[in-house]
């Protein structure tokens, strides 16, 4: 301390009491602050998920077709937590490599038991749901104008006394194109016809089975472009319709 015109000066100010209080203030908010991050991240790693440990799952290495034998350099492993690895998850290459897919699978998918056949189902047995029979039909179509996974109608030309057209199955699968019997490439053979393997129900076959044995079947595929309630010109025009068999 020291004099200054007759009056004592402190070296040491003293804050102003409202600078103190804001000091104090901001301290115990910074505290209070910093107490509730920690409890809520304790509270966050308490009711995290238990992801269980990582194991090894098989994956699609590329892109996987129905009815497809799958070889083993189609396939690829990696790990993921066992909380998320999907029911029946195959974790073996061996386990998938060889067996027919059921389903379309796009790459990166886990492999299910669910999208392969057992290891001994037949080409066509692998692609049959319960309930349901693969038929093959002798039947007239476009060559190379039907692959599998399209739909048709089968139209039956019944001919004698009353000649007349029915349809023997709407909107059915095609599993297969047989060729054999004289066929060449795609869908015709050298009488016009082709085996072709439907998805059909126990009835369906049996109406199907009756049809092929007194009537000439005739293929018409159902289109995959959305149905509009007003047809465009061309497709009621003569020039657009299909053109009977002979």
């Amino acid at each position: 301390m020291r004099r200054t015109g007759g009056r004592a000066w402190s070296w040491r100010r003293r804050l102003p009491r409202s600078t103190v209080v804001s000091i104090v203030v901001a301290v115990l908010a910074s505290v209070l602050a910093f107490s509730s991050a920690r409890s809520w991240a304790a509270r966050i790693e308490t009711t995290r998920p238990e992801v269980g440990p990582p194991v090894q799952v098989v994956v699609a290495a590329r892109a996987l077709r129905r009815g497809e034998v799958v070889p083993a350099d189609a396939l690829s492993t990696r790990t993921m937590p066992e909380r998320y690895v999907p029911a029946g998850t195959v974790r073996d290459v061996a386990e998938a490599a060889g067996r027919i897919a059921v389903a379309d699978v796009v790459a990166g998918e886990v492999v299910t038991a669910a999208r392969l056949a057992h290891a001994h189902a037949g080409a066509l047995a692998a692609l049959v749901p319960p309930g349901l029979r693969a038929l093959a039909v002798p039947a007239a179509a476009p060559p190379g104008g039907i692959v599998p996974g399209d739909r048709v109608d089968v139209l039956a030309s019944f001919g004698g006394g009353q000649p007349h057209v029915e349809t023997a199955g709407a909107a059915l699968e095609v599993l297969k194109i047989q060729a054999g019997g004289g066929a060449v490439a795609g869908l015709e053979s050298t009488q016009g016809l082709a085996s072709v393997v439907l998805l059909v129900s126990p009835e369906e076959a049996e109406r199907l089975a009756y049809a092929a044995a007194f009537a000439r079947l005739t293929l018409s595929v159902v289109g995959t472009a959305p149905e509009t309630s007003t047809p465009s010109p061309s497709a009621t025009s003569p020039s657009a319709s299909a053109s009977p068999v002979a």
